[in-house]
């Protein structure tokens, strides 16, 4: 996943347990993938464990996330910005459209709140299978 304004640039992984979080911004399991119609939700840390999502605050709508899987090329842009309680889990919740929403604690230092950056799918582009290699003459 890259976000330009902030300068973020992190591998996501499978999973957004305490233990999964230690490794970069984790996907929620029971949430689709990218590109697969719904609202893809990635937690990751503001403070500890590389703090990827240090600046996550700075972000604006109009603001692009990107995120490049073996299949496909997607681009978001930056829709919403909320700060709701830990339990308020509704803001996450599957609304019919293709986004991703990333989520952290709020305020820095604090895991009294969640910061919630939301953002629409504005560009989805399939990528190509890559050809397999080719034997060189005399292998």
């Amino acid at each position: 996943m890259e976000i330009p304004r902030i300068g973020l640039d992190v591998v996501v992984i499978e999973g957004a347990e305490p233990g999964d979080l230690r490794k970069g911004p984790g996907h929620w399991p029971e949430t689709p993938a990218p590109g697969m119609g719904g609202n893809f939700v990635l937690s990751g840390h503001r403070t500890t464990f590389g703090a990827p999502y240090l600046k996550l605050d700075k972000l604006e709508e109009g603001d692009e996330i990107r995120v490049l899987l073996p299949y496909a090329a997607l681009s978001y842009e930056v829709t919403r910005k909320l700060v709701v309680l830990p339990d308020e889990t509704e803001v996450v919740a599957q609304r019919g459209i293709e986004e991703i929403s990333l989520t952290t604690c709020e305020p820095i230092y604090s895991a009294k709140q969640r910061l919630i950056i939301q953002a629409e799918l504005s560009d989805f582009v399939l990528l190509e299978k890559a050809a397999p290699a080719q034997e060189s003459p005399g292998a």
